[in-house]
């Protein structure tokens, strides 16, 4: 490889020289040209070959990474045998994998044809990207192989009778960790997303923050200068490298002197959420607002003149104003009854959440890919972007919210919470509630002892 370099180092000197001396005359200018031009070709070179490398990290070391080009010949001394980790590449599956690792597809082509169509399928569908652990026995046969679905969670493929050469079976797996913790917060100025960041947390963790309190704060509203925020932020960490980063543990809003606490909780069906101390959801049926800290640019108002038809018109909904193609998500479950055009509403998306409520997005530029009449959505889910399309004075969401055909005010009817924790899951919560609990005001409190000691 290093010698075929050489010569078209030298290639490019040469072949440029005669098309340098038509705009040089000093043969040092031309020479030190190509070798500036070459010496620029060469480093891309060896930045193309060092940019694909095979993923193949070792698990007793995972800082080390084989090199494509030395693959072939770590494979034949034997490199390669115990276990490994390797990252599935673009337009790659098991067969072409193991074809790659010069592990013969026979191998694994035994293992898939011993388990079933399901499990067969679900491997054929892997995404780019995802890590897989291959373990071989002392005669360089495949033994298991973990495929992971998630940070920690994974399906391990395991040999029977290794003795025998026998079939696959395959289980459930989950990787060996150990958690991390950080706490970050600050008090609010100007507003909670610039006070975030501010703080140095990422806009994707301020807007997950506020979506935790969406059903108790109208951040566009109610927050006031002085009140302040806290989280405790969780990673995990598999043989010593980060698998998950910034995951919000424990949440804390202090608005208006009152606090309200949230703790992250996975249930025993693996279902996650936020929950109180007590154990009541934070969450409701439906969230207060479609649209992320946006400024409410007109009220609920049964007798508001209309801005631009100059008459007493009823205002039946809340107006939200945002750049136009912020997303819009549903408030709630449901099914879309109307996508599409609605006279003075423009785009419009009516979804149906059952039991006589609706809820209404208007004005939208577009619609969600995707989005159509009959589509069930989900709680958050992004169906249009704000736009200014029909009756409209400028860029805006017009939200309203109905119960059995009648016009509510989104910010004041009163929601019920979603099902809070049972009583089998209530002790378990609490249990882990306690620890987190324990945790967070340990971090807390070193962090106002710092502030403290550095005033």
């Amino acid at each position: 490889m290093w010698w075929n370099l050489v010569k078209f180092y030298i290639l490019i000197i040469f072949s440029t020289r005669k098309i340098m001396l038509s705009a040089f005359s000093n043969w040092n200018k031309v020479l030190l040209t190509g070798i500036a031009l070459s010496t620029l070709v060469l480093l891309a070179s060896l930045l193309i070959t060092n940019s694909n490398p095979s993923s193949l990290i070792p698990v007793d070391s995972p800082v080390a990474i084989i090199a494509q080009e030395n693959l072939e010949s770590s494979t034949k001394k034997g490199l390669l045998s115990g276990k490994f980790r390797v990252r599935l590449q673009r337009n790659e599956n098991l067969v072409s994998l193991f074809d790659r690792l010069l592990l013969g597809p026979g191998e694994i082509t035994g293992m898939l044809n011993s388990l079933s169509s399901t499990e067969r399928r679900r491997l054929s569908r892997m995404a780019v990207g995802t890590d897989i652990y291959i373990s071989l026995n002392d005669n360089d046969r495949l033994q298991e192989l973990i495929v992971m679905d998630g940070p920690i969670e994974g399906r391990r493929y395991y040999r029977k009778d290794s003795n025998k050469g026998g079939g696959f079976a395959v289980a459930k797996y989950q990787a060996e960790y150990h958690t991390k913790y950080k706490y970050n917060g600050g008090t609010i100025t100007s507003s909670l997303y610039q006070d975030g960041i501010n703080q140095g947390l990422s806009g994707r963790l301020i807007l997950n923050f506020a979506e935790i309190f969406a059903f108790d704060i109208d951040f566009a509203n109610d927050v006031r200068s002085g009140d302040t925020f806290a989280i405790l932020l969780e990673d995990l960490y598999v043989e010593n490298r980060s698998v998950k980063e910034d995951t919000i543990a424990v949440a804390e809003f202090i608005n208006n002197k009152k606090s309200i606490l949230a703790i992250r909780y996975t249930n025993s069906a693996g279902e996650v959420g936020y929950f109180t101390p007590k154990g009541e959801s934070m969450q409701s049926r439906f969230l207060r607002m479609p649209i992320n800290l946006a400024r409410i640019s007109s009220r609920f108002n049964p007798k508001r003149r209309h801005p631009v038809l100059k008459i007493v018109r009823p205002h039946n909904g809340v107006d939200f104003a945002a750049r136009r193609g912020t997303p819009v998500f549903t408030t709630g479950n449901g099914r879309a009854s109307l996508v599409g055009n609605n006279g003075g509403y423009g785009k419009t998306v009516i979804i149906d959440h059952g039991d006589g409520y609706t809820t209404l997005y208007a004005h939208l530029r577009g619609f969600a890919r995707g989005m159509r009449k009959g589509k069930v959505v989900k709680q958050g889910q992004v169906i249009g972007y704000v736009g200014t399309t029909g009756v409209s004075t400028g860029p805006h969401l017009h939200y309203e919210f109905r119960i059995r055909g009648r016009h509510r005010d989104p910010l004041r009817v009163q929601l019920a919470r979603s099902i809070n924790l049972n009583k089998k899951e209530l002790p378990r919560f609490l249990a882990h509630s306690e620890t987190l609990l324990t945790k967070y005001n340990k971090y807390r409190s070193d962090r106002d002892e710092v502030v403290s000691r550095g005033n």
